[in-house]
């Protein structure tokens, strides 16, 4: 297979330009596939005329439908693909080089650092092909840098002074499916995010911030007079009776990803651990506040300047513990119990107090 230095200048046999086919390979997590967003960006300041396609699980696959600037989406069963069963792993490879069967593309972009992943382009026929673990690229996802910033460097093939940071594409949102009711003046409605941190690969409960202090907070913020929403994924339904004797608005179980993210788009700011929901929230610029531990908000916390990110008071020589791959053999995540209700409390309220009115928000 050929690979060539430059994508941009590719013409036709008339000698004029035609349209760069380029082909981002990103399957999951949904968190992870959020954060690979901004690459398409990248790409359309990189080269003058380009069509995206993107290889996407079919968990992640309902956020890349929405995305705009995407024109052909490759889905494939990544529970199928990442799960333990080795059958069907092959069984689900095999579907996939007969889905991309000698389709031709200019660039291909594998936004994974595990060589495992550049079998699903084996089928594919391609002028240049970058990864994280190729010979033109230092290995693997740097630490100390932000994953959006290392996506960017994938996708433009160069990495100095003269990188640009690039933002993420406006989503086509369904419409909120859950009713947040009446909504008086100067009342917030904030969201929480109490479960996550679980994908196909593991459950990686060292990132989740212990559940009595999310109970608390929603105390606290309900005390001030703002409504509180308990959103996440049917798998996360295990935090509702934790919340029994907690006023609030329930959205566990009851949206998809695209309506979860209408959901964050009628709230004035979300709450969460390093997860799924918040980075979706990420996405939508909506303010966050994100908790870490385990995991640096240096590689993935929140970037948008109306939020922020809250790590534990006492630094610990454990934390961050998160290789890329795997987390320290932790049986009790101190780290993110360190946490304060009272740190979280304090930071939700400046936010909200910098940030405009829904009404203001509107215009």
């Amino acid at each position: 297979m050929a690979r060539s230095t430059r994508s941009s200048n590719i013409s036709d046999c008339t000698g004029m330009p035609k349209r760069t086919k380029v082909l981002i390979v990103k399957i999951a997590a949904i968190g992870d596939v959020a954060l690979a967003l901004p690459m398409i960006a990248a790409l359309k300041s990189e080269l003058t005329d380009c069509e995206i396609s993107w290889m996407v699980g079919a968990t992640a696959a309902p956020l890349i439908r929405s995305v705009s600037g995407i024109e052909h989406i490759i889905e494939i069963d990544d529970r199928r693909l990442l799960g333990p069963n080795k059958v069907l792993r092959i069984w689900e490879l095999l579907l996939v080089w007969k889905k991309t069967l000698l389709k031709e593309y200019d660039l291909v972009l594998m936004a994974h650092s595990s060589r495992l992943f550049s079998l699903l382009a084996l089928a594919v026929r391609f002028k240049q092909y970058r990864s994280f673990s190729g010979s033109n690229m230092r290995p693997g996802y740097l630490l100390g840098r932000h994953r959006i910033a290392e996506n960017i460097r994938l996708a433009r093939g160069h990495d100095d002074f003269k990188l640009k940071t690039f933002g993420f594409p406006k989503l086509l949102l369904e419409q909120n499916p859950i009713n947040l009711g009446p909504r008086p003046e100067g009342v917030r409605v904030i969201c929480l995010c109490p479960g996550g941190a679980k994908n196909i690969y593991s459950d990686d409960f060292v990132r989740r911030w212990p559940i009595e202090c999310y109970v608390k907070l929603a105390s606290e913020l309900i005390s001030g007079g703002n409504i509180i929403v308990i959103a996440g994924a049917s798998s996360d339904e295990w935090v509702l009776p934790y919340f029994e004797n907690i006023n609030h608005i329930a959205a566990l179980g009851k949206t998809s990803i695209t309506e979860l993210l209408a959901l964050f788009n009628d709230c004035d700011i979300i709450v969460s651990h390093d997860s799924g929901p918040l980075h979706l929230a990420a996405v939508l610029g909506k303010p966050v506040v994100g908790l870490f531990g385990p995991t640096s908000p240096i590689n993935a916390g929140p970037v948008q300047p109306n939020s922020t990110s809250i790590v534990t008071l006492a630094p610990m020589p454990c934390s961050p513990c998160y290789s890329g791959r795997t987390y320290a053999a932790c049986a009790d995540n101190v780290c993110m119990k360190s946490i304060t209700v009272t740190q979280v409390l304090l930071r939700t309220k400046e936010i909200l107090s910098h940030s405009l009115s829904p009404e203001k928000r509107k215009d």
